[in-house]
């Protein structure tokens, strides 16, 4: 009974440990919060399990290096297994980075990924006020910027390979027409016959984030069957 009292009685260590989880986890949610808001893939569940995972690797770090201080191992050192943390939370965050339509996308969750480990090692660590600013700074960092990077966007140059099946060649005068009126250039012409049908290739070139407009106003023009409308690069 005693052996059991003892398991399950909290000392002064187990509480100061569930105090700095507490911390990490609301850490993690303060981010995970933003990301799940944004309909990103590393949501409120992925940052609050991250962020503890990395506090508890933190204080057990640090407990193993105390015990082996007092068993007569001197040179114990608590950053080993922190260390480890670095190196392989890079895996979970590259799982979030995906290549979508040729261009990648992903990145901004895989670093909140990254850098609420960090928070979590460093709420672990004792950190706790150095982990709420950041969590908190980040959220805030990520809104602002969100803000620059939609009005940077809006002015990038972009160019796509567009791909239209249509009933007859005709209709690639009413697509030209859609072009001029947008102020779309368009190179790398060429007209295909299969089986009936007629296949439209060009290369585009415009101005901001058009790529679904474009598809939808091509493929309300009478005759067409369907629009593909790859990117393959922004300048």
């Amino acid at each position: 009974m005693q052996v059991l009292a003892d398991l399950l009685l909290p000392d002064a260590f187990t509480i100061a440990a569930t105090i700095k989880l507490s911390i990490a986890m609301l850490c993690g949610m303060i981010v995970g919060l933003e990301r799940s808001y944004r309909g990103k893939p590393a949501g409120i569940r992925t940052n609050i399990l991250i962020s503890m995972g990395s506090c508890l690797f933190m204080i057990v770090s640090e407990y193993v290096a105390e015990e082996s201080r007092k068993q007569g191992f001197p040179t114990a050192d608590p950053a080993r297994i922190a260390a480890q943390v670095v190196t392989g939370i890079g895996f979970l965050g590259a799982g979030t980075i995906l290549r979508n339509r040729g261009l990648i996308t992903g990145l901004t969750s895989a670093a909140s990924v990254w850098v609420v480990a960090a928070i979590g090692l460093a709420v672990g660590a004792g950190l706790v006020k150095v982990g709420i600013f950041l969590a908190v700074f980040i959220v805030i960092i990520m809104e602002i910027f969100r803000l620059v990077v939609r009005r940077i966007r809006l002015e990038r140059f972009r160019y796509s390979s567009l791909e239209i099946v249509m009933k007859k060649k005709g209709i690639v005068q009413d697509v030209r027409k859609l072009f001029r009126q947008q102020k779309i250039t368009y190179t790398n012409e060429s007209t295909e016959d299969v089986l009936g049908e007629f296949h439209y290739r060009a290369t585009l070139y415009f101005r901001g984030d058009r790529e679904k407009w474009i598809e939808d106003s091509i493929g309300k023009i009478d005759g067409v069957r369907s629009v593909i409308l790859q990117a393959q690069g922004v300048e």
